[in-house]
């Protein structure tokens, strides 16, 4: 059996390209051999993600010297975390071939394939993908192929009421739709589908499946591992408040060279097997990151929640599903949340029913 996969694959991030390897190698428990197709929004290539962060980081700066310094900073950044990503997905998935920025390229550069998946992470966010994205929905795949969704995602619930019209003649072609979410199993309710609640693919496997791509650890002793994908200057001070109360140093994942500025010690551009490593070593975990959420539940670690600006809705979900809302900080001066053990047996448990469920879920979607 064959799958041609599309995801969020080629965006820099370590959650991206963990979960595109955790669905290939789920994938491979059916009997099926899949293609990532290599589709990429151009507006994400590293030319224009470099433009979008310096005009996000910089806004509307006039201060010359800090508009050059932040330029090398970035650009240099993007490029060391592109060889991160790129060597990662180079050894570990089966790509289509070059990369298609385009949706008129992707038909000349996929194979034919028994069963056509849209994949995991933000694929149906028309806010972060700046509109509908056709690729995303299976627009390329020939007609009577079998089209299916695995743990796709909306990534919010803020939609105007033109955006979800405009969006529902394209889940017409879909035999069997599943999120990761339980807000968009009622968006597409809404629309007049059916979609089953399956686990991100992250958490559909266990930390045994993790623990092979585990390399040594930079770090000695216990620590703090801070993962922030996004400015917040309270969680950086309630990160500071955390330290003194535990005793523990900061470690923070780097993903730019400028992230050395923040507090704790960082940690630039680690491995994706140091990454994981530094998620199951940590002590605690203090993130604002969907993934790094899923990752400290899968792996049973302490962990504390940072809400986001945007999309925050992912991450009011997940915790949801597991009964962890509490893990979320909402008053930056409660402290007491880090004093709370988080009870992993009730956690374990639903993750044992949600695999069971998405093991369900993907037989009848590869068989039926």
């Amino acid at each position: 059996m064959k799958i041609s996969l599309i995801t969020v694959h080629g965006y820099r991030n370590y959650g991206s390209v963990l979960q595109t390897y955790a669905t290939q190698e789920k994938f491979k428990e059916y009997g099926a051999e899949t293609e990532v197709v290599n589709y990429v929004r151009e507006d994400s290539n590293d030319e224009n993600f470099t433009k979008w962060l310096i005009e996000r980081t910089l806004g509307n700066s006039k201060n010359l010297a800090k508009k050059l310094t932040y330029t090398a900073v970035i650009s240099k950044s993007i490029k060391k975390f592109a060889t991160i990503c790129d060597s990662f997905l180079k050894e570990k998935v089966k790509l289509s071939g070059e990369v298609c920025y385009h949706f008129d390229d992707i038909t000349n550069n996929i194979r034919e394939s028994d069963i056509y998946c849209t994949g995991s992470d933000q694929v149906w966010n028309v806010n972060a993908n700046k509109g509908i994205l056709p690729a995303y929905y299976l627009e390329f795949v020939p007609k009577n192929k079998r089209c299916i969704s695995y743990a796709s995602s909306f990534g919010t619930t803020q939609f105007t009421s033109k955006q979800l019209e405009e969006m529902k003649p394209y889940f017409k072609k879909y035999k069997y739709l599943s999120l990761r979410e339980h807000y968009g199993i009622k968006l597409l309710n809404e629309m007049g589908y059916e979609a089953d609640f399956v686990l991100d693919p992250t958490m559909v496997v266990d930390k045994n499946f993790w623990s092979k791509l585990f390399e040594t650890n930079p770090v000695k002793g216990k620590y703090i591992l801070i993962y922030q994908l996004n400015t917040n200057k309270r969680m950086d001070e309630y990160a500071k408040n955390v330290q003194r109360i535990t005793g523990l140093p900061i470690i923070r994942i780097g993903t730019r060279y400028d992230h050395v500025l923040r507090c704790g010690k960082t940690l630039c551009f680690p491995s994706v097997g140091e990454w994981l490593t530094l998620f199951n070593d940590a002590e605690y975990v203090l993130t604002d990151s969907f993934h790094g959420t899923a990752f400290s539940i899968n792996f049973n670690k302490q962990f504390l929640c940072f809400s986001p600006k945007n999309f925050s809705d992912r991450l009011i979900d997940i915790l949801e599903n597991f009964s962890l809302t509490d893990q979320m900080i909402s008053d930056y001066n409660d402290f007491e949340k880090i004093k709370n053990k988080i009870n992993f047996k009730n956690v374990n448990e639903k993750l044992d029913l949600y695999r069971k469920s998405t093991d369900q879920y993907l037989r009848k979607a590869f068989s039926d």
